[in-house]
């Protein structure tokens, strides 16, 4: 599920764009550069570098030096016709002389260490247009009294302000998201500072510590003041550290992100309470998620409830909450990650053996015994991602017909199991299920399954014989990479059930490629990489086309996929073809009207029979899933549900009793 931030600015945006660039490539002061690379120029008392075009803009720069002895600067916006956008690393380090500067607003993001040891330093004006100020930047400007930081400011790096000694007043915009570790350390006159609501990180030691007299660790300042918001960042900090906390208003102690779906996922918790009550609403939105890691760490926590809305608890989710004894998860769960309840107190109070989460099984605790069989207890909903991963003991695993939900990895790498069944409670065949099982030799994939997930039996290379249920139509990258069964396949298109799942072998130059009658999925990235593949031909029966899954070969250079010139797609006027074509900007041609399907032709194979008939009444009995198309077609007495009225009505079709 994609999700959609709660805030997303154009200012963020250009935070990552600099900071990525000068990550990877960093701009070298003094070398002389051509095309793309910068240039480094001298011009009066400042040196500069140009910056790459593709980036940053034409006619853009940065300072990297400075010659002059002025004590009151102005540094100009723009040199040589070049606007200044930057302040490079070490621009004005050690400058004794400057005592106030003034940055033009045409900067955008000042260096690591650029004002650093500059003693002299009392005044400091950053415009409203710097997005970022890197670590050490202020560092030991020990006679900088007071700063203010700007709107446009998101990222306050580490150690930005280390040793302002003088510093005795900050300002903080409420735009910063995050303030670095030691932002503000051995700013022995700073007593107190006002933290906006907004701030979603703030480093250790970031306010209210100075180095002790033995110079070995920090120590808290005597009487250091936080003002914030009650549920804030700030006032966890405040509390986590044991500074004086006065309230400036109240805020909700949880994070979370809108989704794409207008619902809620937690990401986070600045509460101070020991006995948590997830919401099941906040803001109007709907709390259906726990994200992975949202609250890590929280060693205050004793207890979580967790509300019915909620689904899925992501991996680490309450992972080191040290002092969680109790939980609560609604059995509305159907998702639980890895690990998620790792080195709580929880965990370490269950006995050895299967450890269970609500209605899931969680993992296995303790040393499992040689050639261990585990019969999970009747009830159980679920299998958590990772439950049973790489334990290799494990020989065969017992799984009732209540499982619903089987999560990624969950048996990944038990290298014991020899066979499986899946009960037909279960839909889907997650990401990594079985990936590494190299013993697995025999698996029962029941007809309820229509969706195999990426590399979900890879590397089971005793897997042999594989028998691939007519309602999967979707099949993830690599599902049946290096097992015995795709190895056996002949060179060609190799289909796995009646979805094509991939090609296999060399292919040879001006390709094309027509799908079997009745094929229902082309999975993900199928024929991907295929770069003499120069056209397909799609019957009407396709219900779905995975990502990438033709017509795009992988660029080394862009390190992403380019789709092929004059890639052509063959297939009926309305149809999935015909979509997946224009929205991947390829030739389409239609090759007629996609015929109307038949009421009660479930399966699609042209005819009302009694297989239909079957399939129906172990839709009906919750044995097999349809899709909606499925569904539509089964309803043929247009009630608006499928149910053994269908059934009826079919089975006096077929003999001759009814019309449909």
């Amino acid at each position: 599920m994609r999700r959609k931030l709660k805030k997303l600015t154009s200012v963020c945006l250009a935070v990552i764009m600099i900071v990525s660039v000068l990550t990877v490539a960093p701009f070298t002061a003094g070398a002389v550069m051509t095309d793309s690379d910068c240039v480094s120029v001298k011009s009066g008392d400042f040196e500069y570098e140009v910056l790459d075009e593709e980036w940053f803009g034409e006619k853009t720069a940065m300072i990297t030096d400075y010659y002059g002895n002025a004590t009151e600067l102005v540094i100009p916006s723009e040199i040589d016709g070049y606007d200044i956008i930057g302040i490079s690393w070490d621009t004005f380090n050690y400058n004794t002389n400057l005592v106030s500067v003034v940055i033009p607003d045409s900067v955008i993001f000042i260096g690591a260490f650029a004002f650093s040891n500059c003693t002299s330093l009392k005044s400091i004006t950053i415009p409203d247009s710097v997005t970022e100020i890197e670590e050490y930047a202020f560092e030991s400007c020990t006679s900088l009294v007071s700063v203010v930081i700007p709107d446009s400011v998101v990222d306050i790096g580490e150690y930005a302000f280390y040793g302002c000694e003088s510093l005795t007043d900050v300002t903080i915009s409420n735009n910063v998201d995050e303030i670095g570790w030691g932002a503000f350390v051995e700013c022995h006159k700073l007593k107190s500072v006002t933290i906006p609501c907004n701030v979603g990180y703030i480093g250790d030691y970031a306010f209210g510590y100075i180095i002790n007299e033995y110079g070995t660790h920090y120590k808290p300042m005597d009487g250091f003041t936080i003002y914030g918001y009650t549920n804030s960042l700030a006032g966890l900090y405040a509390y986590e550290n044991g500074f004086t906390f006065v309230s400036i208003g109240e805020v909700s102690p949880f994070i979370y992100e809108v989704l794409d779906d207008e619902t809620a996922m937690i990401t986070g918790y600045n509460g101070i309470e020991s006995n948590m009550s997830i919401p099941s609403e906040i803001d109007g939105y709907t709390v259906v998620e726990i994200d992975e890691f949202a609250f890590e760490n929280s060693t205050r926590l004793t207890s979580v409830t967790i509300p019915d809305s909620v689904a899925a608890i992501g991996s680490y989710a309450f992972s080191e909450c040290t002092n969680l004894k109790t939980i609560t998860i609604p059995d509305n769960v159907t998702y639980i990650g890895a690990f998620v309840f790792e080195n709580t107190a929880w965990y370490n109070n269950q006995p050895d053996g299967v450890v269970y989460a609500g209605k899931f099984a969680y993992t296995y605790k303790g040393r499992m015994p040689k050639n261990a069989s585990i019969t999970l207890k009747d009830g159980t909903k679920g299998i958590a991602a990772c439950a049973f991963e790489y334990f290799l003991s494990l020989v065969n695993v017992t799984i009732p017909d209540s499982v619903t939900y089987i999560c990624s990895s969950a048996f990944s790498y038990c290298e014991g199991i020899e066979s499986i069944t899946i009960p037909d409670s279960v839909k889907e065949i997650s990401n990594y299920v079985f990936d590494g099982c190299d013993s697995l030799a025999d698996i029962t994939i029941p007809d309820s399954i229509t969706e195999i997930g990426s590399y979900a039996f890879r590397d089971c290379t005793s897997l042999e014989s594989l028998t691939i249920p007519e309602s999967v139509i979707k099949i993830g990258e690599g599902a049946f990479e290096n097992t015995a069964w795709y190895n056996n396949q002949p060179d060609g298109v190799v289909y796995a059930g009646k979805v094509a799942y991939t090609y296999k072998g060399d292919m040879p130059e001006n390709t094309s490629i027509t799908l079997e009658d009745g094929t229902r999925g082309i999975s993900d990235y199928a024929f991907e990489s295929c770069e003499f593949l120069t056209s397909i031909t799609i019957p009407d029966s396709v219900e779905y086309i995975g990502e990438y899954a033709f017509g795009y070969i992988w660029d080394e250079d862009e390190w992403w996929y380019k789709p092929v010139d004059n890639f052509t797609i063959y297939g009926y006027t309305g149809s999935l073809a015909e979509e997946y074509a224009h929205e991947n900007g390829f030739i389409f041609i239609s090759v007629g009207e996609a015929p109307m399907p038949s009421l009660g032709d479930v399966n699609g194979d042209g005819k009302i029979s009694i297989d239909d008939v079957t399939d129906i009444q172990k839709y009906v009995a919750n044995m097999l899933a349809f899709t909606e198309n499925q569904e539509a077609l089964a309803d043929v007495d247009m009630d608006g549900k499928v149910s053994i009225d269908d059934v009826t009505l079919i089975q006096k079709y077929l003999a001759g009793m009814a019309t449909i």
